[in-house]
């Protein structure tokens, strides 16, 4: 026989040596089909929570639903636009597309895009934020302000 693979003798050969077996390549496949599944399981979510806004009937949801994810992926649809700007054209409140933004990146075990902040400043702006409203509440109502 002409093949190379073929021991006339012992029959196939098997070109495998002892470190393919203790320490294999992974197989770079596996790398892609993991990364086409969380590609569609993403898509999929995403065309989930445009159905549940479009079912609602109300043109808010759907926006506030869209411009969420759209933040959460970092799609070029927002680039060079802020969730303020976003929010004030569809009536509503800049954190209502925040949170929808970071549920979706939960839900979907997604980092935050760069588009959003993460979560140690998410939290410093809710505290500065809590204070602010707590020392206007003290200034108009002329109350002490609430205990941390």
């Amino acid at each position: 026989m002409d093949n190379p693979d073929y021991d006339p003798f012992g029959g196939w050969i098997d070109r495998k040596t002892a470190i393919d077996v203790i320490e294999p390549e992974p197989d770079r496949h596996d790398d892609l089909r993991d990364a086409a599944l969380k590609y569609t399981a993403v898509i999929n979510a995403f065309g989930r929570r445009i159905e549940q806004g479009l079912a609602t009937g109300s043109f808010a949801a759907v926006a506030t639903t869209f411009w969420g994810v759209a933040f959460a992926l970092g799609l070029a649809c927002v680039d060079g636009r802020s969730m303020t700007e976003i929010a004030s054209m569809i009536g509503v409140a800049r954190a209502t597309i925040s949170k929808n933004a970071i549920a979706f990146c939960h839900a979907n075990g997604l980092q935050e895009s760069f588009y959003m902040k993460n979560s140690e400043a998410r939290e410093s702006y809710t505290a500065s934020r809590i204070e602010s409203i707590q020392r206007k509440r003290a200034r108009l109502f002329k109350t002490p302000p609430l205990p941390p």
